[in-house]
């Protein structure tokens, strides 16, 4: 007997034993919540121009030096765990994965660019808290929004429709966008929750 898909609303039934359809199971393998819907970056770019502001208006502050040095932690060993992979020891696929996409950007993004955007999502959580339906929701737009800094973790494809190529950004998988987004939270996190309270308080 066929049964409703378990998300309010959805025409579909669920898919085999789950209570998701085939559609919503994909979106929360990719977003992190059946209900997630992807952070555009138009979406993301005022709270980007407001944290840039903020880091140009306080360019002497030491604090961004710290959380470069935190980054370069995370990827110091993010690059020990690929040599010792590459000498033979075992690692989870989606902790190795991980690392090599720490590694890659870090190679190709500024940390001043990571930065920014890692604290306009911190910002934008703690202002539309209801925009993110999980904590897992929001480490997965996270880390998204991070990989798609860099566009070796983008292909094109022709829309025939629109008439114009489009991006898209390669997905990896749910446990490797979730290890990718505790090592940033690791690096940035307290910095973001600082800076969304203090533009809290200022709007106030």
């Amino acid at each position: 007997m066929s049964r409703p898909c378990s998300v309010s609303q959805c025409p579909e039934t669920a898919a085999g034993f789950g209570a998701l359809c085939n559609r919503h199971k994909a979106i929360r393998r990719r977003h992190g919540h059946p209900e997630q819907t992807g952070v555009t970056v138009q979406e993301l770019a005022p709270y980007r121009q407001r944290v840039r502001l903020r880091m140009e208006k306080n360019q002497g502050n030491q604090a961004w030096s710290i959380l470069a040095q935190r980054w370069g932690v995370v990827i110091d060993a993010a690059k020990a765990q690929e040599a010792e992979a590459l000498r033979g020891r075992a690692f989870m696929s989606h902790e190795r994965e991980a690392g090599q996409e720490l590694v890659k950007l870090a190679r190709e993004v500024p940390v001043e660019t990571l930065t920014e955007t890692v604290l306009a999502l911190f910002l934008m959580q703690e202002e539309q808290p209801r925009r993110f339906k999980s904590d897992a929701a929001f480490d997965a737009q996270l880390a998204r929004r991070a990989r798609a800094l860099t566009d070796t973790n983008a292909g094109t494809y022709w829309d025939d429709k629109a008439k114009r190529t489009k991006r898209v950004y390669r997905d990896v998988a749910p446990r490797t966008l979730a290890v990718i987004a505790e090592h940033i939270k690791a690096a940035f996190g307290v910095a973001g929750l600082y800076v969304a309270r203090l533009e809290q308080r200022e709007n106030e």
